[in-house]
């Protein structure tokens, strides 16, 4: 993986989340200077952001990442965990800086130490966790000692989701 300047950990950041939970999107943006807090929902907090798209940072074909999105949901019934949600990360864009767009992936109730595993087995690079001050990067695969982002303030909206 290339860094084209922008930093790896800053492009995760700068990124929007989003859960979709009984028929409500809810986004979750980052913070900016002179933004109110809003506080993630009660509803979502606890749960863990996992996507199995575009592993190590390198676009995949659409068709390799819902394969391996099946492939994750799949294991993730198997394991039995609970609130499994859909989820997804609106990243700006890859590293290298090819490519702006959404992964998709779940959102689930589970142990740090799971999610970090999933994520790092479906070559990830970090997963978030939701908690009531906004949201934490947690790497998967760490780059360098002590680059573990600490939580970051963000700006929940939420709208009707219909399919």
């Amino acid at each position: 993986m290339t860094d084209d300047g922008l930093g790896v950990w800053e492009r995760f950041r700068a990124g929007w989340t989003g859960v979709e939970s009984e028929g409500v999107l809810h986004v979750l943006r980052p913070a900016g200077a002179g933004d109110p807090f809003s506080a993630v929902p009660p509803e979502l907090c606890g749960l863990w952001i996992i996507t199995s798209d575009n592993p190590g940072g390198i676009v995949r074909d659409d068709r390799i990442n819902v394969e391996r999105r099946n492939e994750l949901r799949a294991e993730i019934v198997s394991m039995r965990l609970r609130g499994v949600l859909e989820g997804f990360h609106q990243a700006r864009g890859a590293a290298d800086g090819s490519w702006t767009g959404a992964e998709y992936g779940v959102a689930v109730r589970c142990t740090e130490e799971t999610a970090v595993n999933l994520g790092h087995a479906y070559g990830q690079l970090a997963v978030y966790h939701l908690v009531p001050e906004g949201r934490r990067l947690v790497p998967c695969i760490m780059l360098k000692r002590g680059e573990i982002v600490a939580v970051q303030p963000m700006i929940h909206t939420s709208m009707t989701w219909g399919r």
